[in-house]
């Protein structure tokens, strides 16, 4: 399936991977941690010093920092500007490697080194689902490739956003879906796409998500004194496909479990002569019960 990514109706980013060194400024632990307090803070400054520098090209679409490392402290970033402003945004580039000026950071002259944005190279798709309607789905989609893709996910054809049901987390390389109470209606293909400027790479998984049908019995309930055998039966022609359960409930607000009970398919089933199949067991105590016949 082809997709055109919604971020495409205008024109998409571009994008210069570069390297600084910030003179005169101490490495600490915190700053390999991106969630530490140090980090965010540093990372914050760098991007309003870029917004600075870059306040006269209208081409400038912002920046991204990518890591901070040892050797003074080195970072790792991307320019993001509109496609075919390369000229305007290395030219700014340029100027702060001569001057040494980033802002009101002072740089190492000379350090600035670029490199190009790598294409994709690889999608893994993960899911997690118990397989019966209102289970929670989680789907995790992983890329290889660019740092910061852009992700995007579909049930088919529809692209999903946040809802009361629907969460997405995103982390650099990872995107993961949880869909909350899940529903016959969200049986479909889910896509995840993985965008970076032009460049887009997609996989896709299949959810098939069960509803568990539930079986009339009859009678409806029953009165019956301790170790009474209540007998149930099913309609004439009723088939089961798979191990069905015979759940007993006694009837008060809330109700209590009193029998839980397997039938095995071959017991269950009878497509010859389509008799009604009868269900026996014993009540353990003086109750008034209703119980249902549910696949499993």
């Amino acid at each position: 399936m082809t997709f055109i990514s919604s971020p495409y109706l205008g024109l998409p980013d571009a994008f210069i991977s570069i390297t600084l060194t910030i003179k005169d400024r101490e490495f600490k632990n915190s700053l390999n941690d991106p969630n530490s307090g140090d980090y965010q803070t540093l990372s914050g400054q760098i991007r309003s010093n870029f917004d600075k520098e870059f306040s006269n090209i209208p081409q400038y679409r912002g920046a991204n920092i990518l890591r901070l490392r040892r050797g003074s402290v080195i970072f790792d970033a991307e320019v993001v500007f509109v496609p075919g402003s390369e000229d305007e945004i290395t030219r700014v580039l340029e100027g702060m490697n001569t001057t040494g000026v980033l802002g009101n950071f002072s740089l190492v002259p000379g350090s600035l080194t670029t490199t190009d944005i790598p294409a994709f190279s690889d999608i893994q798709m993960g899911i997690q689902y118990g397989g019966n309607a209102g289970d929670m789905l989680e789907i995790t989609c992983t890329i290889s490739g660019p740092s910061l893709p852009s992700f995007e996910w579909r049930n088919g054809s529809m692209i999903l956003s946040l809802s009361t049901r629907v969460k997405i987390e995103n982390n650099d390389k990872v995107s993961k879906l949880f869909v909350r109470k899940t529903a016959e209606s969200d049986s479909a293909d889910y896509y995840c796409i993985a965008s970076k400027g032009i460049d887009t790479i997609n996989s896709s998984v299949r959810v098939e998500v069960k509803v568990i049908p539930v079986v009339a019995v009859s009678p409806l309930f029953v009165s019956a004194t301790e170790a009474d055998t209540v007998i149930a039966d099913t309609p004439s022609g009723t088939i089961f496909a798979r191990e069905a359960k015979l759940v007993v409930m006694h009837f008060e607000i809330p109700p209590i479990l009193l029998v839980r009970k397997k039938i095995n398919r071959d017991d269950a089933n009878d497509n010859n002569t389509k008799r009604k199949r009868v269900l026996a067991f014993k009540l353990v105590d003086i109750h008034v019960a209703y119980y249902i016949l549910a696949e499993h």
